[in-house]
């Protein structure tokens, strides 16, 4: 194989849209559609498969974590003392903090 059958890689290429997609199209002057753009300008590599209803069913699984929450507080004070229940505060908070970006980015990947 020479250097003459080499196609240099071109990165502009784009792949495909369908119509009944509802995000942020690029189109040319005629109106058609070149590709479709998210938010942050790059073109999406993942499927978007969850639906507000989904969303709302993951965020009410997750809050229901507080009666867990609560009831392991009730177990840290008489094992931990004062600084088990300070300790497990930050913990918890460190754990609903990534649950949080969790669900931002389920909300975010939603149509």
């Amino acid at each position: 194989m020479s250097t003459r059958d080499i196609k240099p890689l071109d990165y502009d290429e784009k792949p495909p849209v369908e119509s009944s997609d509802r995000r942020t199209s690029l189109e040319n002057g005629v109106g058609e559609i070149i590709h479709t753009i998210n938010a942050s300008g790059h073109r999406d590599q993942l499927q978007r498969h969850y639906g507000p209803l989904q969303i709302c069913g993951l965020a009410l699984n997750i809050d229901s974590a507080w009666v867990a929450f609560a009831g392991s507080l009730i177990l840290s004070l008489p094992n931990g003392g004062p600084a088990g229940v300070i300790y497990e505060l930050i913990t918890a908070c460190i754990y609903y903090g990534i649950i949080a970006a969790s669900i931002a980015e389920v909300s975010q990947k939603s149509e």
